[in-house]
């Protein structure tokens, strides 16, 4: 399934539904924010976990991809903070996910 072959992957992999909360979290962003997949779940992504500087821009490239109106992925540097405040930078790629009917069902 596919949480487990996001979970195996090397890289940070989240993904956020169509208002911005968590859906999916796999290991390496777990590692890399110091919080589980059990504590990300359904939080809102930009202000749990980007430094407050990169949530405009981040919500903008969200919407573009929630829009439909991206062309393949848009890609963004941010500040992703950890679980003791610390942040890192860390470049984000956001591609719009849809369901077997063509309809937006959120980002990754």
């Amino acid at each position: 399934d596919m949480s487990r072959l996001l979970d195996a992957a090397s890289l940070p992999v989240f993904g956020v539904d169509t208002r911005g909360r968590v859906t999916e979290w796999n290991q390496s962003i777990a590692t890399l924010t110091g919080r589980s997949k059990h504590k990300a779940l359904g939080e809102p992504f930009a202000e749990t976990f980007l430094a407050e500087s990169c949530r405009d821009p981040f919500a903008r490239a969200l919407d573009s991809a929630l829009l439909g109106s991206a062309v393949g992925t848009a890609t963004l540097m941010v500040g992703l903070l950890g679980q003791d405040g610390g942040q890192c930078k860390v470049r984000l790629s956001i591609t719009t996910l849809c369901n077997a009917w063509g309809k937006v069902t959120g980002a990754m």
